[in-house]
């Protein structure tokens, strides 16, 4: 049995070679391309999460809608929303806020990301009065604890990604190869 690829002139293998080289440069980049690709997508969709509050969150208590004016929850200065960052680590690609990173109030947001995401009780202690206080929430003197309950913007997010991940790298790589142009036997 004698097998033969052809090619219509010699020109043709040369160019073949040309763009599989071209595309083999470019592969070890797009690892990391569809990472952050889909890292940049969680992010959008927790500013979304954060911008719209999503409606499985619980609802703002009734003295807290009324001393915001709004019944929207952690729409007050928009920090949070402009400390999410994506960013890479060693082979990964991370979204959020970075540890350590400040507000304009002087916490950490890394921290009050936590709190949102996952919830928060704290002793309702003269300090903790003092910081609600000052976003316009007041805590009865009555009360021993303060809970925030959970409000996750980027575990929702990030479940939303995962359900698309598929068609994403599948478009990237479409881009990656497409450049070959269809092979056809000869």
């Amino acid at each position: 049995m004698d097998i033969r690829i052809g090619f219509g002139n010699p020109g043709e293998v040369e160019a073949l070679i040309a763009d599989l080289d071209r595309v083999a440069a470019r592969v070890p980049d797009a690892e990391e391309q569809i990472k952050l690709a889909l890292a940049r997508m969680i992010k959008e969709r927790a500013v979304a999460n954060l911008e719209g509050a999503a409606p499985d969150w619980p609802v703002l208590s009734f003295a807290t809608e009324r001393k915001k004016g709004q019944k929207k929850p952690l729409s007050d200065t928009g920090d949070l929303r402009r400390s999410i960052e994506v960013w890479t680590e060693g082979d990964s690609a991370m979204v959020g806020v970075r540890p350590g990173r400040g507000r304009a109030d002087g916490k950490d947001a890394d921290k009050v990301a936590s709190y949102v995401e996952f919830g928060v009780t704290v002793r309702a202690t003269s300090a903790a009065r003092a910081f609600f206080a000052g976003r316009g929430v007041d805590i009865s003197e009555k009360a021993d604890i303060v809970v925030v309950p959970p409000r996750p913007f980027l575990g929702p997010a990030a479940d939303e990604v995962e359900a698309d991940a598929d068609a994403v790298v599948g478009e990237f790589l479409d881009d990656l190869f497409g450049s070959l142009g269809p092979l056809e036997p000869a």
